[in-house]
């Protein structure tokens, strides 16, 4: 009976300390376990500060960036003020130089509207004169007499031209410019006589007499109005390309002038 209680006992207590060593082990598992859970969390906490740390460093990075375009758009800005009120300081200083120009340009066409007022008073008056000379004269002329009314032929053709009697204007500017090529008023004579084959729409002739006058007085003041009426007989007889060439180097030599503007306006309808 004692050997059978007491091989009980020392059953019982090997059992006791077997369980008791697999409740220690499967502790001490549990703990490493543990154990390595909190180092896991540790790095884990430790890669998300140095994360944070490199985020704090990209934003103030980023603000500084920031920082910079903004000083440059603001020059920019300035930089822009700037030359909008050099811009406008220009803008103000061609107005006031186009209105100049303006005012100038209306002078002169005043003054010129004043001059050939007073050209034709002057020719008004030189046929009144060469009248008032005419009835002087005898029937019968000899020939000193007939030189002075060669010498009157630039006064009379005018006076048929402003008459509108171009054939007779015609006949009177080709012999004064025959017999006095160096004679005072060969310059109108010689762009008249084109004007009035113009008026008689007689373009060929009209066109070879302009020509003639600017050849002789690139420089005459009537070279503009020349080149004008060439482009216009150039297109009256079909030859559209040459009228388009006159109108266009009265636009290139002669833009201010009032012809320059009606060769706009024929350029249109080429």
């Amino acid at each position: 009976m004692k050997k059978s209680y007491r091989g009980f006992c020392v059953g019982f207590t090997l059992a006791l300390l077997g369980f008791l060593s697999g409740c220690a082990t499967a502790e001490r598992v549990k703990r490493v376990k543990t154990a390595r859970q909190i180092e896991e969390d540790v790095e884990q906490l430790k890669e998300t500060k140095a994360d944070k740390a490199d985020a704090h460093v990209k934003w103030d990075d980023l603000k500084t960036e920031l920082q910079i375009l903004s000083g440059k758009v603001e020059e920019n800005q300035h930089f822009l003020r700037e030359e909008k009120k050099k811009r406008n300081k220009h803008n103000e200083r061609l107005d006031n130089m186009t209105a100049e120009y303006d005012k100038k340009i209306l002078s002169l066409e005043e003054t010129s509207h004043q001059n050939r007022e007073a050209l034709a008073e002057l020719g008004r008056k030189l046929d009144a004169l060469s009248e008032k000379l005419a009835s002087f004269q005898a029937p019968k002329k000899n020939a000193a007499e007939e030189r002075t009314d060669i010498r009157l032929d630039y006064i009379h053709g005018m006076k048929r031209y402003r008459q509108k009697d171009y054939d007779a204007a015609i006949l009177m500017l080709k012999r004064y410019i025959g017999n006095f090529p160096s004679g005072r008023f060969i310059h109108n004579a010689r762009f008249f006589l084109g004007d009035a084959y113009f008026q008689k729409k007689v373009c060929e002739d009209a066109i070879l007499k302009y020509e003639e006058y600017k050849e002789k007085y690139p420089q005459g003041e009537k070279v503009a109005e020349a080149l004008y009426k060439q482009g216009i007989c150039f297109k009256a007889i079909g030859k559209k390309a040459d009228a388009k060439l006159f109108l266009e180097e009265l636009i290139s030599s002669h833009g201010d002038s009032p012809y320059a503007k009606r060769a706009k306006v024929a350029l249109k309808g080429l």
